[in-house]
C-alpha cells in the first residue's frame, strides 16, 4: 500500500477518543473518499470488505457499484486473497464466485447493483460503494439507513471525480462543507480544473 492508503484506512476505522460519549466506537458512520483514477480504489475497498467480514460475528458486508460486474471487482479481490492463504481460508466456510462469501463467524459479503430496492431493509454492518459519481442517491440513503441499528455500522464510498450530473457526489461534497461530526471526507483535487503546460506546475497539481 502507498502511505496515503495506509493513512486513509486508519482514518476510516478511527475510534472516538477517551472521554467522548461514544469512546471506542467508530468516529464515522459515513465516509467519502474521492481520488483520481488508477489510484487503487478497489484495493481499499477489498481491504475494508475483509475488515468488515472479520471484525465481528454475524456481520453483513454489502458491496455496491453501478453494475453488478463493477461491484464484483472488489469482491473478486477479496475472494482471491482468501483462496491464496490457507490460514485465512480456514476462517471462511463458503467462498463462491457469485453467491457470496460466508465466514466461520457467520459474517457474509454480498454484492448488489445500484438500483432501487437493492438494499432496502438490509441490516448492514459495512456498506462499500464504488464510483459514487454514477451511483443513485437513494442507494447511499438506503445503505446508511441499514446501518442505523448497528452500533459499529459504517458506509464508505470510494470514487473518482464526477460532473454536473453526479447528483450523489455533489450532495456529499456539500455535506463535507458542513463537516458534520460523523461524516468523514477525504477529497483529493487539483487547485484548478485545468492542465498546466508548465511541468513544475503540473507536478504541484498532481501532488
Amino acid at each position: 500500500l502507498d502511505r496515503w492508503q495506509r493513512a486513509r484506512l486508519r482514518a476510516v476505522r478511527e475510534p472516538s477518543p477517551e472521554g467522548h460519549p461514544r469512546a471506542g466506537q467508530l468516529r464515522y458512520r459515513e465516509v467519502c473518499i474521492s481520488v483520481a483514477r488508477q489510484n487503487g480504489k478497489s484495493v481499499l475497498g477489498s481491504i475494508l470488505a475483509m475488515y468488515g467480514l472479520l471484525r465481528e460475528k454475524g456481520a453483513l458486508v454489502v458491496g455496491i457499484a453501478s453494475t453488478h460486474e463493477q461491484a464484483r471487482i472488489v469482491y473478486k479481490r477479496v475472494l482471491e486473497v482468501i483462496q491464496a492463504d490457507p490460514r485465512l481460508a480456514k476462517r471462511f466456510k463458503k467462498t463462491t464466485e457469485h453467491r457470496g462469501i460466508v465466514g466461520t463467524n457467520k459474517s457474509t459479503y454480498l454484492t448488489k447493483a445500484s438500483k432501487s430496492d437493492a438494499v432496502q431493509g438490509l441490516a448492514t454492518d459495512l456498506g462499500i460503494i464504488d464510483e459514487l459519481h454514477i451511483t443513485k442517491p437513494a442507494m447511499w440513503t438506503d445503505l446508511t439507513n441499514g446501518t442505523a441499528a448497528k452500533p459499529r455500522g459504517i458506509v464508505v464510498g470510494i470514487t473518482t471525480a464526477g460532473d454536473e450530473d453526479s447528483e450523489l457526489l455533489i450532495r456529499l461534497y456539500k455535506t463535507a462543507e458542513d463537516a458534520p461530526e460523523r461524516f468523514g471526507y477525504f477529497i483529493w483535487e487539483a487547485p484548478e480544473s485545468r492542465v498546466p503546460e508548465d511541468d513544475e506546475e503540473l507536478g504541484r497539481f498532481i501532488m
